[in-house]
């Protein structure tokens, strides 16, 4: 997301004594930076370095997601988990309903 992205920059500058600005959900402000930059350096020195600990720590992440959310049995369950079940609930008929709008 465009926060992530915000705060994951503002992180870099942060570690390399620069000051930043987080953008919030409204703020359409563009903030262009030259690609030689030092945090952006950084920023690519840290993934290309990272690569395999990052790999890892999504296969663990994704691994317990996927458990997580196949005790599940049926889709409406697992909305009235999350707690949107009622939400959903108040825009369509049924679940079935929601789905077929998410399919489009």
């Amino acid at each position: 997301s465009t926060q992530s992205t915000w705060e994951l920059q503002s992180a870099f500058k942060r570690d390399l004594g620069r000051t930043s600005s987080v953008a919030t959900a409204s703020d359409t402000t563009l903030i262009e930076h030259s690609k030689d930059e030092a945090w952006i350096a950084a920023l690519k020195d840290f993934f290309k370095n990272q690569q395999s600990a990052i790999s890892d720590r999504m296969k663990e992440t994704l691994d317990m997601l996927n458990d997580e959310l196949h005790q599940f049995e049926e889709f409406q369950e697992f909305l009235d988990a999350f707690g949107v079940l009622p939400i959903v609930l108040e825009e369509h008929n049924n679940v079935d309903e929601f789905l077929l709008k998410l399919q489009g």
